[in-house]
């Protein structure tokens, strides 16, 4: 869980506070709070603490790519592919997951055909 709020510390999602000790207890009451709502689901393997349904992440992903925030994401997690996504799909994006794949190696950069 820490790991993970990490990760929004890093993103900028969380910054209360100057010191870690309090970005860390603001991200555990975060934490709290979505298991509550059914956001997040308590699970115990190994070091995963929370998962996240797939049903959610996909609608976060969602409403995420479609706001004005201009971000956009190519998910790819866990489909056992081989082959990284084609040049076009990478265009205008700006998270990718490919976790959880086939996938031995990524171009450096993909290259994108103007037409």
């Amino acid at each position: 869980m820490l790991e993970l709020i990490e990760y929004w510390r890093a993103e900028g999602l969380i910054h209360f506070g100057s010191t870690l000790a309090s970005v860390r207890n603001k991200g555990y009451a975060i934490v709290k709070r979505l298991i509550s709502a059914s956001l997040l689901l308590k699970c115990n393997k190994g070091n995963v603490l929370v998962k996240m349904h797939d049903v959610i992440r996909d609608l976060a992903l969602r409403i995420i790519s479609r706001m004005d925030s201009g971000c956009r994401f190519l998910v790819r997690a866990k489909k056992m592919i081989e082959e990284p996504p084609k040049n076009e799909e990478w265009e205008n994006v700006n998270r990718i997951s490919l976790m959880k794949n086939k996938i031995v190696n990524l171009p450096e950069r993909p290259i994108v055909i103007l037409s």
